[in-house]
């Protein structure tokens, strides 16, 4: 398929993606600009009958501005799309720098929110020495200062401006909204905020757990290739 559709209208065309396995594959096609010439699509019906005959994948045809005003719904955790196996058949030259270019950026961003992850690590081994010995409200503060830095290298990782604390708002929309923290973190993070003093020792065993789950989540997070 790639040879006969990429003869005709390689110039037109940015990238070309098979989406998932069986019934529910489809092929992306995104062209260069609006392209409002019907042949490819029907070239491409042809082709995909051909090359999949039972089933035949969906097709999805979109411009590069569709296609990146998708992507940018996605990473901003607006659009839901669900996991599948991703096989790409033609990307052009431009596209795979551009997409190389975005895979270092990401990187590098991770690269720098594991090192600003570091101070909190420390200070969660100290919450889990101090509530071993029985001093949770020093635990609970400790463990505080932890999960806010946490927030703090989540935030950098997703490309935002970091500032502490970060605001509940934020966490929400950069962090619950594009499922990287569980929706309970907000109230988890809230009652972290509000301890001070005595506090009794089921709910301080509640929340150093709940704290301490927020925390592995964000190391399990930066830390995935």
């Amino acid at each position: 398929m790639q040879r006969e559709i990429l003869s005709r209208w390689q110039h037109e065309l940015a990238r070309v993606e098979l989406h998932g396995e069986g019934a529910q594959r489809t092929l992306l096609v995104v062209t260069r600009g609006k392209l409002s010439d019907d042949a490819l699509r029907a070239a491409l019906h042809e082709q995909l009958a051909q090359q999949f005959p039972d089933p035949v994948p969906q097709l999805t045809l979109l411009d590069d501005d569709a296609y990146a005003g998708m992507r940018q719904l996605i990473d901003n955790g607006v659009l839901q799309v669900a996991e599948t196996e991703v096989k790409t058949l033609y990307l052009a030259a431009e596209e795979s720098a551009a997409q190389s270019d975005a895979n270092d950026l990401n990187k590098a961003r991770q690269r720098a929110a594991r090192q600003r992850l570091e101070p909190g690590k420390r200070q969660q081994r100290m919450a889990l020495v101090l509530a071993d010995g029985g001093f949770m409200a020093e635990a609970l503060s400790a463990l505080g200062g932890a999960v806010e830095v946490a927030l703090e290298a989540l935030a950098l990782w997703q490309g935002q401006e970091v500032t502490a604390p970060l605001g509940l708002s934020g966490i929400e929309s950069m962090l619950v909204e594009a499922n990287v923290l569980p929706a309970d973190s907000l109230v988890l993070v809230a009652r972290l905020r509000e301890q001070g003093g005595e506090v009794d020792d089921d709910a301080a065993q509640a929340l150093l757990a709940g704290g301490d789950a927020l925390f592995a989540q964000a190391v399990a997070v930066l830390d995935a290739e």
